[in-house]
């Protein structure tokens, strides 16, 4: 089974979070010892809302993604095209099988 395109995006865009919210957080100390609590206080403010800003974003990029994703497997010499699609009404999932 190949990994979904969805779960390499999810994974990558993880990376990025940890990174940004890694980075917001040093910058945030180093404030605080360069220009004091008060300063540090605005910086670490400031670091959580961009982490929950970009937190939002990957939902809504993700939640567009899986709406419709296509993902191939291969079984025993067949090729299966199994098509996820989500509806987003109901919130389930509907699974179309198609032998190619």
């Amino acid at each position: 089974m190949k990994p979904s395109s969805t779960s390499s995006l999810c994974h990558s865009i993880s990376h990025h979070v940890c990174f940004l919210y890694f980075n917001s957080t040093i910058y945030a100390c180093a404030l605080a010892v360069s220009t004091g609590v008060a300063a540090a206080a605005a910086a670490a403010a400031a670091a959580v809302v961009v982490v929950v800003v970009v937190v939002v974003v990957v939902v809504v990029v993700v939640v567009v993604v899986v709406v419709v994703e296509v993902i191939v497997v291969v079984r025993g010499g067949a090729v299966l095209a199994v098509v996820v699609v989500v509806n987003r009404a109901k919130l389930k999932t509907t699974r179309v099988m198609v032998l190619i």
